[in-house]
C-alpha cells in the first residue's frame, strides 16, 4: 500500500511538473523592430558649398517578455551623408562604406565633446539598458527636456544625447513585437548593411539622386549561437536634385521601409513566386532559424529551397544577420 502511494504521489508530481513545462513552453517571447527614416536636414547646394542629402536612419530591435516588458535592447543609427555640387555632380565617394554608429564605434568622435565622456554607442547602450524592465508605453513617457534630452535624473549620468528619435524608435519596436520562436534565455542582436552606390549625378533632363540602399536584420539566438527567431527588412532612400544642385524633392515626406509600403512596393506582379518584397522576406527569414553564423554564410543562396522561397536578392540579408551575428 505505502509503495502505491508513493507511486501515486510520483505521477502527480511528474503531471504537476509536466503542466508546468508546457505553460513554459507556450509563453514565448516578442522579437520586434523599427526603422525610422528623415531626410529633413539636407541642404541645396550653393558657390561656396556643396548640397548634402543628410539620410538619416535609427534602427531599433527589441525582445520582449511574455508580459510585453522589453527583456533586451538594440539601438543603432545610420548617419549618410552625400554630397552634390552645384553643377549637379556627385562630389562624395558613393563606393565608400556607409558604417552605423555602433560600427563606427569610437571612431564617431563624440567622446572628446561629451560632458560625461561617453562615446555615442556607450550612450546608446545605457538607454537600451534602461529601458529593460518597461513596457513600450512605458518608455514613451519617459521625461526629455525641451532641448529633446533625458530629463531622469538617474539617466542623464550616462546619456546626454538627444533620446526622441530612439524613444520613438523603442515604443514602434515594441507595438511591432511578434511571437516568432523566441524563448527566455534568447539574446537579441541586430545589424545592417548600407550603400551609397545607387546614387547618380543630375542630367539637363533628368533629377539627380542622392540614395542609399539599407538591409537590416533582427535576430534572437540561444545560448549555442543558433537563431531561434529573423526579422529581415529593407530601405531605399534619396533625395533629388537638379542639374543646379538644388534640392527637389520634398524632404518632409515620410520614408517608409519594404516591410511598412508591403504591398505598394509593387513586387508582386514582377514576382516568378507571385509573392511581394516583404512575403519573400519572410520566407527567408524563416530557413535561417535553427542555423548558426557559419551555416548561414554557408547557405546556398541558388539552392532549391532559397529560390523556391525567394528570387529577391538574398546576399545582403547574409551579410545583415552575419553582422549581427558577429
Amino acid at each position: 500500500m505505502k509503495k502505491f502511494r508513493f507511486l501515486t504521489l510520483a505521477l502527480a508530481v511528474l503531471l504537476m511538473l509536466s503542466a508546468c513545462n508546457v505553460v513554459a513552453e507556450a509563453a514565448d517571447y516578442k522579437t520586434g523592430y523599427a526603422v525610422l527614416t528623415t531626410v529633413g536636414s539636407s541642404t541645396s547646394a550653393t558657390a561656396e558649398a556643396d548640397g548634402k542629402a543628410a539620410i538619416n536612419v535609427v534602427f531599433v530591435g527589441v525582445l520582449l517578455d511574455e508580459a510585453g516588458k522589453i527583456a533586451e535592447c538594440k539601438i543603432d543609427y545610420i548617419p549618410a551623408a552625400i554630397t552634390f555640387t552645384a553643377e549637379g555632380k556627385i562630389s562624395s565617394d558613393p563606393t565608400a562604406p556607409v558604417q552605423s554608429k555602433q560600427e563606427l564605434g569610437f571612431d564617431y568622435g563624440m567622446k572628446k565633446a561629451s560632458g560625461i565622456g561617453k562615446e555615442w554607442f556607450e550612450q546608446a547602450d545605457a538607454l537600451a539598458a534602461y529601458v529593460v524592465g518597461k513596457t513600450g508605453q512605458e518608455v514613451l513617457q519617459i521625461p526629455l527636456t525641451q532641448g529633446n534630452t533625458a530629463a531622469d535624473q538617474d539617466l542623464i549620468a550616462s546619456v546626454t544625447i538627444k533620446i526622441n528619435p530612439y524613444i520613438e524608435g523603442i515604443a514602434k519596436a515594441c507595438e511591432n513585437a511578434k511571437e516568432m520562436g523566441a524563448k527566455a534565455g534568447d539574446g537579441l542582436s541586430i545589424g545592417s548593411v548600407t550603400s551609397a552606390a545607387a546614387s547618380k549625378d543630375a542630367a539637363a533632363d533628368a533629377a539627380g539622386e542622392a540614395a542609399i540602399s539599407s538591409t537590416f536584420a533582427v535576430v534572437t539566438k540561444d545560448g549555442n549561437g543558433v537563431i531561434t527567431s529573423c526579422v529581415l527588412d529593407a530601405l531605399n532612400a534619396s533625395v533629388k536634385f537638379d542639374a543646379k544642385g538644388q534640392i527637389t524633392s520634398d524632404l518632409t515626406q515620410p520614408i517608409a521601409s519594404k516591410n511598412v509600403l508591403g504591398d505598394a512596393y509593387g513586387m508582386r506582379g514582377s514576382s516568378k513566386l507571385g509573392l511581394e518584397w516583404n512575403e519573400q522576406a519572410a520566407n527567408f527569414a524563416k530557413l535561417t532559424v535553427g542555423k548558426n553564423r557559419d551555416q548561414i554564410l554557408g547557405m546556398d543562396l541558388a539552392g532549391a529551397d532559397v529560390v523556391s522561397s525567394a528570387t529577391i536578392h538574398t546576399n545582403e540579408f547574409v551579410a545583415a544577420i552575419a553582422k549581427a551575428l558577429g
